[in-house]
């Protein structure tokens, strides 16, 4: 089974700016112990010297992020009114850009599994029975033809499916993949990269 927390944690282990923060939790352990382990195992040495006046100080600043957040750890948290981000999350999961962008992104990264021109293809959305794509070339005639990619992805305006995500480089990846070529090295991790960027920022 695919696990996307287990990998990630894989990658970050392997980064030497970031692997000293990082602890995993054995197999036979338990979550506070695995707490503790990195608790004890952390660096003594700071950052700048910083007494217990200054440290007050700065979770006590109003003007900081820092203030909010203490808020919402150790005050009445009955007291803030979630509602408007309730309503916010619902209007964004309604929203039929959002919806088609989200199985865009979904046709996408299971897409990127294809190795070679004459494989079929199945992905899955969240709803209904999977779409089949006979071969890359049926495939990449859907992502060239924004009538046919809109309909594959809940659109009803071919203009809006054309303003999907990194558009260009993913029909020119599929492309060449499906004229029998193979992407230049290292493409897939590109996009995959780009990607990720885009849902972190938004552009």
């Amino acid at each position: 089974m695919h696990n996307e927390q287990e990998k990630n944690a894989d990658v970050i282990s392997k980064d030497n700016d970031i692997k000293a923060f990082v602890v995993r939790t054995l197999q036979t352990e338990q979550l506070s112990d695995s707490l503790q382990r990195f608790v004890n195992g952390a660096s003594k040495s700071r950052e700048a010297p910083q007494t217990m006046n200054e440290f007050i100080s700065a979770i006590s600043n109003p003007n900081t992020y820092v203030h909010q957040a203490y808020d919402l750890l150790f005050n009445d948290a009955s007291t803030i009114d979630f509602s408007n981000i309730r309503q916010v999350e619902q209007l964004m999961n309604q929203n039929p850009l959002l919806r088609a962008t989200r199985k865009y992104l979904k046709l996408v990264f299971q897409a990127l599994s294809v190795k070679n021109a004459n494989d079929s293809l199945s992905v899955s959305f969240q709803q209904g029975a999977p779409h089949t794509f006979a071969n890359v070339k049926e495939l990449n005639h859907t992502l060239q033809n924004p009538s046919s990619l809109a309909q594959l992805i809940g659109l009803k305006s071919p203009g809006q499916a054309s303003e999907m995500p990194l558009l260009q480089e993913v029909r020119q990846y599929f492309s060449v993949l499906a004229n029998g070529g193979s992407p230049s090295t290292g493409a897939e991790a590109k996009l995959k990269e780009e990607f990720g960027e885009f849902m972190v920022t938004g552009f």
